[in-house]
């Protein structure tokens, strides 16, 4: 009994230092996509396409319903981390398209207190010198913001028919009982 009492103690622990782990990756994860941009918007783009061209290859036919839904958590697992690093970094790709696309583009920052907390914070304002092309900078942040919540949906949609093809082929072959050898 008392043995048990300490791997129920452990895994509180290890619970903990897991949690820790998580919010440490995703800070690193965060200043990785900051600094790997491109890389991190390859990987991004790529997730859809691998799960459309894995439904449409001759493997996706062969393949057991366990795989494909191992493979699709692996799929869906990176196109939200991915997606909410994106998410997270929108400022980062804003400023980015607007000081290498847009003439005249600058960022003011200051300190603000119209917080919910009252607590400071940075707040920062774009701008630009023709209206014009700012607003086509805005329209193209909010097309980024969507592909965040589109590429996981479609990322899922195509590897799902994977899933869903496997699963019915399992289901389509006949049923071998236990006593039959």
């Amino acid at each position: 009994m008392p043995l048990l009492r300490r791997l129920r103690g452990l895994k509180g622990l290890w619970g903990a230092v897991g949690c820790v782990g998580i919010v440490v990756g995703l800070a690193l994860l965060g200043d990785a996509f900051r600094r790997y941009s491109a890389a991190f918007f390859i990987a991004w783009a790529s997730l859809p396409l691998v799960s459309f061209f894995y439904r449409r290859s001759e493997y996706a036919t062969l393949v057991p319903s366990g795989t494909a839904n191992r493979f699709r958590a692996l799929l869906m697992s990176l196109a939200v981390i991915l997606s909410f690093c994106a998410f997270a970094n929108d400022d980062h790709v804003r400023d980015t398209l607007g000081y290498r696309y847009v003439q005249g583009y600058y960022v003011d920052s200051y300190e603000d207190y119209d917080s919910d907390t009252g607590q400071p914070y940075l707040a920062t304002d774009a701008h630009a010198d023709r209206s014009r092309d700012f607003a086509l900078l805005e329209f193209a942040l909010w097309v980024y913001l969507a592909a965040c919540i589109g590429v996981p949906w479609v990322t899922w949609r195509y590897a799902s028919a994977v899933c869903a093809m496997a699963e019915r082929r399992k289901q389509a072959q006949p049923q071998q009982s236990p006593d039959a050898t």
